[in-house]
C-alpha cells in the first residue's frame, strides 16, 4: 500500500530540492525504516516527575483534544501540512474515535507541536501489554521553525503533569534507535531504558524480536 502522507512530502521536496532532494529522502527513508527496524522502549514512573518549571508555564500552554471538532482552523491546517488531508483527517478521527487524546503546545495562540497519548491500551499491536493505570504515547511532532530549542520536553512535562492528576501511574514510549533527538528528549524528562526490539504481524499475531535482554526486575 503506498503511502500517502510520505508520497505528499516528496513532492514538497521535490518542489524545493528537485530530483536529487528527493532520492536522498528516499535512501534515507531506506536506510532508517528497513535495514534499521529497532525500535527503543521506555518507561516513566510518573511519582517521579519534575514539573514545569515557572519560566515554561509563562512562555508555553497546552491545549487538550478529544473530539476533531474543538480543535482551531489554525492548529488543523499545521496539522496537515506535510501529509495528505483526506489521509489525516482519516486518522485523526481513528484516533479519537479509539479514545486518544491530543496534545497541542501553544506558543501565544500558535500552535508548535503535538503529542498523542492513549490510556490501557495501544492503537497497533504493542510490545507489551499496558493496565488501566499506563498511558501510551506516540507520534510526536514540534513543527519545523520552532525544533531545537527542546520542546518536546516542555510539551510531555505538562502532559505528565495532567496525567499525574488524572491518577495514571506509568507512561510508555518508544522511538526508532536513528531518532537521537526524540531519546534525548525521553531521557530529560526521566524516562527510563527497556530495551531495543522490533516486531512482526503474522496472521494476526505480533512477534516480538528483542535485541537485548529486558530486565524485568526494572519493568
Amino acid at each position: 500500500m503506498i503511502n500517502r502522507t510520505r508520497v505528499i512530502r516528496l513532492v514538497k521536496i521535490f518542489k524545493e530540492k528537485g530530483v536529487t532532494g528527493v532520492a536522498r529522502q528516499i535512501m534515507l527513508v531506506f536506510r532508517r525504516e528497513i535495514l534499521n527496524p529497532y525500535y527503543h522502549l521506555y518507561y516513566l514512573d510518573l511519582a517521579t516527575v519534575v514539573i514545569c518549571d515557572e519560566k515554561d508555564d509563562n512562555l508555553h500552554n497546552v491545549k487538550r483534544y478529544v473530539r476533531i471538532e474543538e480543535m482551531s482552523s489554525e492548529e488543523l491546517s499545521n496539522f496537515y501540512s506535510y501529509r495528505d488531508r483526506r489521509y489525516a483527517e482519516g486518522s485523526l478521527k481513528k484516533r479519537f474515535d479509539e479514545g486518544s487524546e491530543l496534545w497541542m503546545l501553544k506558543e501565544g495562540e500558535e500552535s508548535i507541536g503535538f503529542f498523542w497519548s492513549l490510556v490501557g491500551k495501544t492503537m497497533k499491536s504493542h510490545f507489551f501489554k499496558l493496565s488501566g493505570k499506563d498511558a501510551h504515547i506516540y507520534d510526536a511532532e514540534i513543527y519545523l521553525p520552532f525544533r531545537g530549542r527542546g520542546l518536546n520536553k516542555v510539551l510531555m512535562r505538562h502532559m505528565f503533569k495532567a496525567m499525574m492528576t488524572d491518577g495514571l501511574h506509568r507512561v510508555y514510549g518508544e522511538t526508532k534507535t536513528w531518532n537521537i533527538p526524540m531519546q534525548k528528549s525521553f531521557k530529560g524528562v526521566g524516562f527510563s531504558y527497556v530495551g531495543t526490539a522490533t516486531k512482526l504481524s503474522i496472521f494476526n499475531r505480533t512477534i516480538v524480536i528483542w535485541k537485548n535482554s529486558l530486565d524485568q526486575n526494572h519493568f
